[in-house]
């Protein structure tokens, strides 16, 4: 009977023993601190609108244009991921982006030369630099082995600050009047996003698809009643896929 019981005990005991380590592999592989970086394609289309306003007597033009882009980026993110079950865990983290060729340009057509017309001309919308705040919901799936031990899905949500540079150019060869409008805003999309990871405990990769978009607008002039107001819109919408490389800091 106590060799029976003896038996019995080391059963148990390597069954828990390998039951937790198959539930430290799949549900526990990267807690803590961990390090992100990745390369970023995104596919960014701009709907452009500029409008010509005159106060008295009151009128109004406004011409649109629409381009879209492929921009490139480098990604580095730093953040923390908790466990919130057996499979289930959240991460936090703060990312910053470097933008390769982030310039997306077009030609606003215009409606024509006249003094209350859009006049047209070229116009560009470029972005340097973004640092953002993420959140991640993830799951560990039990089936998926081929992915690693660090495998796991998860949803993102999140915003960006991008420093930006607009240029909108007019010409009139009618009156021989060539010229620009320019602002620097700070864009603040929101962020939505898919991934997966895979690979071992000691690091993993990372594959993100996200969608953010954001709208600026800005003017000039308007300040009599026969100083025409120029407005401009811009509404950025993007498509991003990144592949990353994660290194887990543990606590």
């Amino acid at each position: 009977m106590p060799a029976r019981a003896s038996r019995l005990g080391l059963r148990l005991a390597a069954g828990l023993l390998l039951t937790g380590g198959m539930w430290c592999a799949s549900a526990n592989a990267g807690d803590g601190f961990y390090g992100r970086v990745a390369l970023e394609r995104s596919i960014t289309a701009v709907d452009y609108e500029k409008s010509v306003e005159i106060a008295s007597p009151f009128s109004m033009m406004t011409a649109r244009d629409h381009a879209r882009d492929a921009v490139d980026g480098f990604n580095a993110a730093l953040g923390y991921r908790w466990p919130l079950s057996h499979r289930l865990y959240l991460a936090g983290e703060i990312a910053g982006t470097l933008y390769v060729n982030g310039k997306v340009a077009g030609f606003l057509e215009g409606t024509g030369e006249g003094g209350t017309d859009v006049w047209p001309g070229a116009w560009s919308l470029e972005r340097s630099r973004a640092v953002g705040l993420n959140v991640r919901l993830g799951y560990v799936p039990h089936s998926l082995e081929f992915l690693g031990p660090a495998r796991s899905l998860y949803l993102i949500a999140g915003t960006r600050w991008v420093d930006a540079e607009i240029e909108a150019r007019h010409v009139n060869r009618a009156f021989d009047i060539a010229g620009s409008r320019g602002a620097e805003p700070t864009l603040n999309p929101w962020l939505i996003g898919i991934g997966v990871e895979f690979g071992g405990v000691a690091s993993r990769f990372d594959l993100r698809l996200s969608y953010a978009a954001d709208d600026v607008a800005f003017g000039f002039g308007g300040g009599a009643a026969d100083d025409p107001r120029l407005g401009y819109t811009l509404d950025v919408r993007e498509w991003a896929v990144s592949l990353g490389y994660v290194v887990p800091f543990g606590d």
